[in-house]
């Protein structure tokens, strides 16, 4: 596949060579030199080899061929290659030409496409009984499973056979909750935890991203989305642990967005302060909201980023 290569205007082509990691470059009207590359970005795959002005050198150039490094995938027929170039005052090395311009795009060579971050159907949790331990703040499930990755702490907690609710203040153990007051007793009684999921966004290399969600919940719950973000490299998803709430600073609230009810909300969010996050996490929360068992809640979420 033969496709122009840009050099502010277009001039030349290149080609790939099939299974393996080398572009060949023709047509040019001048011998090429490394550092007359702006960029070369491999939009097909993703990946960029090539742009000084981001610190990235992971190509080298001889007699008209780019080898890229060994540690990326090799090439494939019909891999769409964005190649920017430099082009030389020939034959003016020493008389300024007005009349050129040099265009580097390198936003263009590094952004991703939309990519589905969650998109679930009714992840509402199954109603449960407690066992013996119970209090009026310590909720007890022998065959519990209960951790941060999957229970949401400070929303509420509803005991059904009750009618009653209490906000969880601690996941304790697999089988253990602590909760703040509002219920009589969890003894023996139906319950139904407020249900918690992340999703981590790599932000590495990318200071730009656009956040398009769509929340629906029912009469009786509560759907909430926030953004945390971090620079430490152990925050993972199971926690809150190391990650900072930013939903103030991107959502206008610390409690994120929040659809209340029966209904949808759908907006896009779009950061275009270029910032150096190491990762984002999108938090969403379940929760009861009144009396009434929650079905058919459905939320989806799409990102996409850029350099």
């Amino acid at each position: 596949m033969n496709t122009t290569i840009i050099v502010g205007s277009s001039e030349g082509t290149y080609s790939v060579t099939n299974g393996a990691r080398t572009i060949t470059l023709m047509g040019l009207s001048w011998t090429l030199q490394i550092e007359e590359l702006a960029y070369i970005y491999n939009r097909t795959q993703d990946l960029l080899y090539y742009a000084p002005a981001m610190n990235v050198a992971l190509c080298t150039l001889s007699a008209g061929v780019i080898t890229i490094n060994s540690t990326f995938p090799v090439l494939v027929t019909g891999d769409e290659i964005h190649i920017q170039l430099y082009k030389p005052n020939q034959g003016f090395e020493n008389t300024l030409d007005a009349n050129k311009t040099i265009v580097e795009n390198p936003q263009y060579g590094h952004y991703t496409s939309v990519e589905t971050l969650v998109s679930e159907d009714d992840p509402v949790g199954t109603n449960l009984s407690g066992d013996t331990g119970c209090t009026a703040t310590t909720l007890v499930d022998v065959t519990g499973a209960f951790t941060v990755a999957s229970t949401a702490v400070g929303y509420l907690a509803w005991n059904i056979t009750e009618g009653t609710s209490a906000i969880v203040s601690a996941v304790d153990s697999t089988t253990q909750i602590t909760t703040g007051a509002g219920v009589t007793d969890w003894s023996s009684d139906l319950y139904q935890l407020p249900l918690v999921k992340r999703y981590e966004i790599n932000a590495e290399g990318y200071n730009l991203f656009s956040l398009h969600y769509r929340l629906t919940a029912v009469a009786n719950q509560n759907v909430y989305l926030k953004i945390y973000g971090t620079l430490d490299a152990s925050a993972t998803v199971d926690a809150d642990t190391n990650w900072v709430n930013l939903s103030t600073q991107l959502l206008g609230a610390s409690t994120g967005i929040t659809q209340s009810g029966a209904g949808t909300i759908e907006d896009i969010v779009v950061i275009d302060a270029p910032t150096t996050m190491l990762k984002y996490m999108v938090k969403l929360v379940i929760e009861k909201s009144t009396t009434g068992a929650p079905s058919g809640s459905l939320f989806t979420v799409f990102v996409k980023k850029s350099s």
